[in-house]
């Protein structure tokens, strides 16, 4: 949501089936427009609650092998373990342009990094200690940290830098399919650091997603 207060509709493209940001011939991509852009009615930047939007194309788009649909969650989702794979290019690359500036020192191409999910009790500690730092500068925020997921790099343990605000945080459930389970919200302050990650959280039966997506 953040990312895109900062313009309208009309200034926004969606880029899909892109892989190498730099090589626009290694597969079959779509830029097409946006007509709407949705906001949940409890967004707040200064609060980081349900930084999420729905885009809503100008156009139809057809599944092929590199654009597939996004599963959302269900309630009767079953995670055997706390595994997470978190989806997108490295933060440092620039591909907000129409042409992506070259970075010889970051990999342009879409990674998928092996996450951990912490457990509800620990990302609530995480949330309470950000709201307390907040709180510390005269800000009071009104978060529910049920509103979050929390996760860090599963071979670390740290918090990724790799990631970019609006990276997706998937998890498979016990059919191995897999679905949308975090969005990550634009700060990456604590990155390398034992603070995790944040996302925002995709619940299963969420009204703004059913709304919007109706």
């Amino acid at each position: 949501s953040y990312s895109l207060l900062k313009g309208s509709s009309d200034s926004v493209r969606v880029i899909l089936g892109d892989h190498d940001v730099l090589d626009s011939d290694d597969t079959n991509i779509i830029n097409t427009t946006v007509s709407k852009i949705t906001f949940p009615w409890s967004y707040s930047h200064f609060e980081l609650m349900d930084n999420i939007a729905v885009l809503t194309l100008s156009e139809p788009v057809t599944f092929n092998d590199t654009i597939r649909p996004v599963c959302f969650p269900v309630s009767h989702n079953k995670f055997t373990d706390d595994s997470g794979v978190l989806a997108g290019w490295e933060n440092s690359v620039n591909i907000s342009s129409t042409t992506p500036v070259p970075n010889p020192f970051f990999e342009s191409k879409l990674n998928a990094l092996d996450m951990k999910v912490l457990n509800e009790t620990t990302c609530n500690e995480t949330i309470s200690s950000l709201v307390g730092e907040l709180q510390l500068s005269g800000f009071e925020p009104s978060i529910d940290a049920d509103d979050f997921i929390c996760a860090v790099e599963k071979n670390t343990e740290l918090a990724t830098c790799d990631v970019g605000p609006g990276s997706p945080l998937f998890r498979a459930d016990i059919t191995t399919a897999h679905y949308l389970y975090g969005v990550s919200n634009p700060s990456n302050s604590f990155c390398g650091s034992s603070v995790p990650n944040v996302f925002t959280a995709i619940k299963p039966d969420d009204m703004f997603l059913n709304l919007a997506l109706d």
